[in-house]
């Protein structure tokens, strides 16, 4: 479909001669004889650039920029002025306005026809990324859905208690559960293991790989058998460079990771054993898609940050409240409200 473009100017022979060129290069052309005409027309027909020359009777085309910028259905458009002064005074005073662009007649052919390819160009690619919408909320998991559909896309299936990748491995592709149950951990160099978080359907990860090391700066281990997505990196950039909500996704994913992580830390630090046993069996009831919750005592205490022992003891406690049910290393939460919901 073309491009539609408003044309507002008061001289007849510059108004045509601007609207037939464009008209040759393929572009709808709508035209007003001044800026009274040109604010209406413009709100009429929402085009996709308005070119305004700024000398003109009644309104100038300075007042029309400002009146188009006060309703929000026009003041997106972008706006290129046309003036007969080569006044840089009146170059500074259109874009303090918000013009986006600024041409001085007398103009060439191509002068007018580059300019307007690079305007319509620059609105197309950030038209779904403007600072309207920067910081509404936006959804990774629906991005990425479609993204799995793509033949550079293909599904894993990972067995329980297998990794996914180790802590220093190469990264060469991000992952997306489609299902199943994995456990996020990094080790020191004495080998302990300290869990950071659980996955489950929905969750992303893998984009510590995304750095210029290019390694993977945790391990992921599988807690209940999982299929995932596999995202070739190299894919997934270039999807990031074409689109502008997938990158708002992705920077939403890792604040709200950080955030979240460094909560946990604060958690670990101050909270008794107790509550964070609690706090633990709340998340994976949350998580997990089952009434039982199948992880072994030494997983669990991994993700608490306490021994196996301390484990134990305090579901020994929660069972004999009437909290939990345990068979074998499985459990089931009898009153969730008992626990402490700490979803984030």
């Amino acid at each position: 479909m073309s491009k539609k473009i408003a044309v507002i100017e008061d001289n007849l022979e510059m108004r045509e001669n601007i609207a037939e060129l464009l008209e040759l290069s393929n572009y709808n052309v709508v035209t007003a004889s001044d800026g009274k005409q040109g604010v209406e027309l413009v709100k009429s027909e929402l085009p996709d650039l308005v070119i305004c020359d700024i000398m003109m009777p009644g309104l100038d085309g300075y007042s029309v920029l400002y009146m188009l910028g006060q309703d929000p259905n026009t003041k997106n458009i972008p706006f290129l002025f046309l003036s007969a002064k080569a006044d840089k005074d009146d170059f500074r005073k259109g874009m303090n306005l918000g013009a986006d662009d600024y041409l001085t007649k007398p103009f060439t052919e191509m002068d007018l026809l580059n300019t307007v390819e690079k305007r319509i160009q620059k609105s197309t690619s950030s038209s779904s990324f403007n600072i309207e919408n920067y910081f509404e909320a936006t959804d990774l998991e629906k991005i990425l859905k479609p993204l799995c559909a793509s033949d550079q896309v293909k599904t894993k299936i990972i067995n329980k208690r297998a990794n996914a990748y180790f802590q220093g491995d190469s990264a060469n592709d991000l992952f997306f559960v489609k299902k199943g149950l994995l456990r996020v951990y990094t080790e020191n160099e004495d080998g302990k293991e300290f869990s950071i978080e659980i996955l489950s359907e929905g969750d992303f990860f893998g984009v510590s790989g995304l750095t210029s090391k290019k390694v993977y700066g945790e391990s992921v281990v599988v807690i209940e058998d999982v299929e995932l997505c596999v995202i070739p990196i190299d894919f997934f950039v270039s999807e990031l460079n074409k689109n502008a909500g997938l990158n708002k996704a992705l920077t939403d994913h890792l604040i709200q990771m950080n955030d979240r992580r460094n909560k946990e830390l604060v958690e670990m630090a101050y909270d008794t054993v107790r509550l964070r046993v609690s706090k633990v069996l709340a998340r994976l009831n949350h998580k997990i898609d089952s009434e039982w919750i199948h992880m072994s005592r030494e997983e669990l205490a991994s993700l608490v940050g306490t021994s196996t022992e301390s484990v134990i003891r305090m579901l020994s406690e929660f069972k004999s409240d009437g909290i939990i049910e345990v068979k074998g290393t499985a459990i089931k939460i009898l009153k969730s409200e008992n626990l402490v919901d700490s979803r984030f």
